[in-house]
C-alpha cells in the first residue's frame, strides 16, 4: 500500500523522505503528537541556543 502511494503520478520521493513520512504517520496513528511536537520544540532549542544549564 505505501509503495503504491509513494509511486502515484508526479509523485518523487527519496527514501529518506519517504521514511520521514512513515514515521510521522505512525507517530500520527499512535496518539503521540503532543509529545513529538515538546520533543521537537526541545530539539531545536537547543539546537540553536545550546543546552540550559
Amino acid at each position: 500500500m505505501v509503495k503504491d502511494r509513494m509511486e502515484l503520478g508526479g509523485m518523487r520521493w527519496t527514501v529518506e523522505g519517504a521514511q520521514a513520512m512513515l514515521h510521522l504517520r505512525s507517530i500520527n496513528l499512535n496518539s503521540d503528537g503532543k509529545e513529538f511536537d515538546q520533543y521537537r520544540i526541545q530539539h531545536e532549542q537547543n539546537t540553536l541556543y545550546g543546552k540550559a544549564a
